[in-house]
């Protein structure tokens, strides 16, 4: 299913993601730069 299973496969993920510049971090948060990619992010992993 995707899921992310350990802090190290997070921490991974986040440094791609940002290294590709699809997330930017500002702060204590994170910006997803592409807003198709934020709603399917919100629905898949923060919505029941």
């Amino acid at each position: 299913m995707g899921m992310l299973t350990s802090a190290s496969s997070v921490a991974t993920s986040t440094r791609l993601l940002m290294e590709k510049d699809i997330i930017s971090q500002q702060e204590n948060h994170y910006l997803v730069y592409d807003r198709l990619f934020d709603i399917w992010l919100r629905k898949k992993f923060i919505s029941s």
